[in-house]
Order: C-alpha cells, then structure tokens, then sequence
C-alpha cells in the first residue's frame, strides 16, 4: 500500500531511492533486483516570467513543501 509520492525537480542529477516501512515485527529480507517501488513520470510545463507587482502581503497562507 503506498504511502505517498514526491516530486524530483527537473535538474536533479543525483541518484534515487527508496524508503521502506516495516510495519510488522517479522524479519523483512529485499534481495537485490527485487522490485519494490514504481516510479510515475509526468510532463511539467516551463512558463515564461512575467514581472508584476507583489500584493498586499506575501505571508503564505497554507499549502505543503517548499516548492
């Protein structure tokens, strides 16, 4: 059951991993080669700047991450 997803900017050049939850007391072994995750890839979009003005405030007003 997954248990969420991520985003790797397009620049990354580093390798990947995974991270595992062990969610049972019972010995877990993952021989190599073993598949145990999937990756999904999507197109993104790079839009054209546009300067502007900033409005009254730039305090954030919620949402996740840092990006």
């Amino acid at each position: 059951m997954p248990e969420g997803d991520g985003a790797i900017d397009a620049d990354y050049a580093e390798g990947g991993g995974v991270m595992l939850k062990k969610g049972s007391p019972r010995e877990v072994v993952i021989a190599q080669g073993e598949r145990i995750a999937q990756i999904v890839l999507a197109r993104y979009a790079a839009l054209d700047w546009v300067s502007g003005t900033v409005g009254v405030s730039t305090d954030r007003t919620g949402g996740i991450g840092s990006t």
